[in-house]
């Protein structure tokens, strides 16, 4: 929004610039597609999730049996991770910008802090197969003492089997191919690969060796994410009627396809991976645990009564502090309120400050198709 220079940039005017950074500058979010929300107001937090219930059998008799807990247990850990960005302006900077760009910049932190979500996302789908600091996302299962990432070939055997499951598939459209092809005979191997992703998926069995989709996957439920190399070919693979002047089948197979700058776009081996996500379950393929502010009733349970803390006493306006999401400035603090910092300084603070990790799912949700070395 332009402003005068002479004029007075209130708390109410600060917060409308934000606002509008939120909705002008930000990409296309990916997380909120993704993902399945989960509240923590934690630092180290857990969560576990029981597996599927036993199949009905034919009995012979009427024996009552005892019950018997015949439930596969997974189970997660994360810690709730800490971002902080900080700028200060001059406020010169501010006085003699002729350009704009100032308030290009400033509208920028917010972007930042909307998008940060789908920046890790993006590098826990990257560090599949690697030692990448952070780690992959994770499935919540442990074979042998070790956590099985959300994309393995090695994910548990249901019940009454040895043969352990997964959910990545060996693809043939490596990045050297995707580049030295026409867009064309890309989008028609894509769509080879897609038919043999989507064939997994439906054979993925749950913990009691039956099938997990026990319906159809439908289009509808199907979300593909992939890098910018990739957009065109799979545009033209599930959205257009005719490839290669052959009548396309597999049109409008999936919902939508999600191209995401936070993968690589250059000519790694990595670029040419993509994956295959159903979103229409009520278990989503990854989670995102939002820090957030707690509540009184949740305090008053957890505390009993008795706020207190090594350093002392805690009061409930402490405690609801605590949040995901922050977006603070000095600016518009005029008069008496005014900020010292700016008045003897003569410049403008702002930080932004995001909580939370974003960790695997439901990993028969998702299919990797692997086109690279890993």
């Amino acid at each position: 929004m332009p402003l005068a220079k002479d004029r007075a940039i209130t708390t109410k005017g600060a917060r409308a610039i934000f606002n509008s950074s939120f909705i002008t500058r930000r990409r296309r979010l990916i997380y909120p597609k993704l993902c399945e929300v989960v509240d923590s107001h934690v630092e180290d937090d857990f969560a576990r999730n029981i597996g599927t219930v036993p199949q009905l059998e034919e009995v012979i008799d009427d024996v009552n049996a005892p019950p018997i807990a015949d439930f596969r247990d997974y189970q997660w850990d994360w810690t709730n991770r800490l971002f902080k960005a900080k700028i200060q302006i001059q406020r010169s900077t501010l006085d003699f910008d002729q350009t704009g760009q100032t308030w290009s910049l400033l509208h920028s932190m917010g972007a930042r802090l909307a998008n940060l979500p789908d920046r890790i996302l993006a590098t826990r789908l990257l560090a599949t197969g690697s030692t990448v600091a952070g780690g992959a996302l994770g499935s919540g299962e442990a074979a042998a003492g070790v956590t099985v990432e959300l994309f393995s070939a090695a994910h548990l055997a249901p019940q009454g089997s040895i043969v352990a499951q997964s959910n990545i598939v060996v693809g043939t459209t490596p990045t050297d191919f995707c580049l030295t092809n026409a867009v064309e005979t890309v989008a028609q191997q894509i769509l080879v690969d897609f038919r043999v992703a989507k064939a997994r998926m439906r054979r993925f069995l749950d913990d009691q060796g039956q099938p997990w989709h026990d319906d159809d996957i439908r289009a509808e439920d199907l979300v593909i994410v992939c890098s910018p190399l990739l957009e065109s070919p799979m545009e033209m693979a599930f959205f257009t009627n005719r490839i290669n002047a052959s009548d396309n089948v597999m049109r409008g197979k999936v919902r939508e396809i999600i191209t995401s700058n936070y993968l690589p776009a250059d000519t790694s081996a990595d670029s040419a991976d993509w994956y295959l996500f159903v979103v229409g379950e009520l278990k989503r393929p990854i989670m995102y645990s939002r820090f957030r502010r707690i509540k009184d009733d949740e305090i008053e349970d957890a505390y009993k009564g008795t706020l207190t803390a090594p350093g002392g006493s805690i009061g409930l306006d402490d405690l609801r502090e605590l949040s995901s999401v922050r977006l603070e400035t000095n600016l518009g603090h005029q008069g008496m309120n005014a900020e010292l910092d700016v008045m003897e300084n003569d410049r403008f603070m702002m930080a932004a400050q995001w909580r939370g990790e974003i960790f695997g799912g439901e990993w028969r949700n998702a299919t990797m198709i692997n086109n690279g070395a890993t």
